[in-house]
């Protein structure tokens, strides 16, 4: 068993997008210390070090770092800037020409690069030069973005920047233009989620042969959140060490699937149709209910199949406030006798930045729904995920506010059904959450049955995980309070919540796991680009779960 990797990640102290790498790096799993001094001491312990954002390390810096190197035989990783280490990590760099550009594989075998990813883009890139290094990912032209030595990593792009401006989007205070060609929204008279992506309807969509509409098939964000992780890895490779880290979904699950309804025609018998249907295929679903609710016996059974209620916010202009949401949240809740966590707006309506996600954080829900397309045109991945992310982050008497995007709006519109297939290959390919949002409005569409069986059969052909976005929201909050320590070959895990069907990753496929109760079952899956052992555990509130390691399995 090699030693335990010691990640310590060291931020540019004048760079406001700097800190999220640190939420990249929650969100993949990785521990991590955050090393607030660049001294000798401080790196002492660690042997794995990552400098994010755009900073400069000053020559003492420098030599600290390569005296570190040479003793602790750790590795690094760097990304946003050079860091002033052009000549330890074998570049050249000259000032930056471009705000933007697009990156691709120079071999799309290289373990960096994930497994049928498209082209995406690049924010602020490097202008680098290679000196001895290797390219790994470069721009359009040929100029590298990520590069490797026998040091360390350099991901050329901040990470940061790109995941803070493409998931949240820009403000928005009016409608924006739609697509010239009529596919990416309408001017429907009130200001929409889709008004503020920050991608390009005419540049940014692709058109695949046989669509009837474009859409944006490039999740940019998750790309390079994966390019990342997995640099992280080889590097923990590089240092001889191992690292443990939870998967992003129950069981283990490659990926999964989930669907939330909005409630926006209450009539009963458009309830009805919808919930016949999903029943015929297990799946539970979130509705979105607005004020003044669903009848109690709609509440009742609902409950009993398995569904999860939310709020349908109806706020505009004035009425879009905290005190609004609050007291529509509390007649939800009390009208369905359910814990009402989730929202989203009624007809897709946004107003300013992040206003709905501090109005969610203050209100006591925990997780939107809003964020996706209102139409075929803009369906995929407009905010540049099809991850879950933090929009908003804990605060004093407030949660942590998570964001559960969607990929498609409606099942049954003829453009949208057409172009499922490829969605459904990109989530799958990045490991993420296949999320359809659909109306009560639509049930009486004659091709929505036709595409919820499809829908259904590539969920089964993608083997995605069928999920509650309550269970999904409830399961990332405790993956972030997981905390690890290691006591010789033993590792304790230590949550503040409870959790169920934790899988657990080791990058040592050759090794066996204890627990109290004995040898535990195990599986070898292949992510981030390695091969790792995987263990399943539930884990109760405020107790420790050990797992004592071994070289030589046991067989089951």
């Amino acid at each position: 068993m090699n030693r335990p990797a010691s990640i310590a990640v060291f931020l540019a102290p004048d760079d406001p997008y700097a800190f999220e790498y640190c939420e990249i790096l929650a969100y993949g799993g990785f521990p991590i210390v955050q090393v607030d001094e660049f001294k000798a001491d401080e790196l002492a312990p660690h042997n794995v070090l990552l400098l994010c954002g755009r900073g400069e390390l000053s020559a003492a810096q420098r030599k600290i770092l390569a005296d570190w190197i040479s003793s602790s035989g750790g590795s690094v990783v760097v990304s946003g800037s050079t860091w002033g280490l052009e000549y330890l990590l074998s570049l050249t760099v000259n000032p930056p020409t471009r705000q933007r550009c697009w990156a691709k594989p120079v071999d799309t075998n290289d373990r960096l690069w994930p497994k049928g990813a498209p082209d995406i883009h690049a924010l602020m890139p490097l202008n680098l030069g290679l000196n001895g290094a290797t390219a790994a990912v470069v721009d359009e032209h040929g100029q590298p973005l990520v590069t490797r030595n026998r040091v360390g990593i350099l991901v050329g792009c901040h990470l940061g920047a790109l995941q803070k401006i493409y998931t949240l989007g820009r403000a928005v205070e009016s409608e924006s233009v739609p697509a010239w060609d009529g596919t990416g929204g309408d001017l429907a008279g009130t200001p929409q989620v889709i008004d503020g992506t920050a991608l390009n309807f005419e540049t940014d969509r692709d058109q695949p042969e046989g669509a009837p509409v474009p859409y944006f098939a490039r999740p940019h964000v998750d790309v390079w959140r994966e390019i990342y992780l997995r640099a992280v890895v080889e590097a923990i490779e590089k240092a001889k060490a191992m690292v443990a880290i939870p998967w992003y979904w129950p069981q283990g699950a490659d990926s999964c699937a989930a669907m939330s309804v909005d409630c926006d025609d209450l009539n009963p018998e458009s309830l009805l149709i919808l919930v016949s249907s999903l029943q015929r295929y297990s799946m539970p679903a979130t509705w979105m209910v607005p004020v003044p609710g669903l009848p109690l016996d709609a509440y009742r059974a609902l409950r009993k199949l398995g569904h999860e209620i939310g709020l349908l916010f109806r706020g505009q202009d004035h009425t879009f406030n905290v005190d609004n949401i609050r007291v529509q949240q509390q007649q939800i809740a009390r009208g369905s006798g359910s814990n009402v966590i989730s929202t989203r707006n009624h007809g897709s309506y946004w107003h300013r930045h992040r206003l709905f996600y501090e109005m969610i954080s203050a209100s006591g829900l925990h997780y939107s729904v809003a964020k996706g397309g209102s139409s075929a045109g803009s369906s995929g991945f407009p905010f540049g995920t099809c991850h879950p992310f933090l929009a908003y982050p804990e605060a004093l008497r407030r949660t942590a506010v998570f964001e559960m995007p969607y990929v498609v709006h409606q099942l049954g519109d003829e453009n949208s059904d057409r172009l499922l297939g490829a969605i459904f290959e990109t989530v799958a390919n990045m490991g993420g959450l296949m999320h359809v949002a659909q109306r009560t409005s639509q049930a009486s569409n004659e091709r929505r049955e036709t595409a919820t069986q499809e829908f259904f059969m590539r969920v089964r052909q993608h083997k995605m995980l069928q999920v509650n976005l309550d269970d999904i929201n409830k399961f990332l909050q405790a993956r972030r309070t997981l905390k690890q320590r290691y006591l010789s070959n033993k590792l304790i895990l230590t949550n503040d919540n409870e959790v169920k069907g934790l899988a657990i990753m080791v990058n040592d496929p050759e090794l066996g796991a204890d627990n109290e109760n004995g040898a535990m079952s195990s599986t070898t899956v292949e992510r981030f680009g390695v091969k790792w052992k995987q263990f399943v555990i539930d884990m109760e509130r405020k107790d420790n779960y050990d797992l004592t390691f071994r070289a030589s399995p046991i067989a089951a």
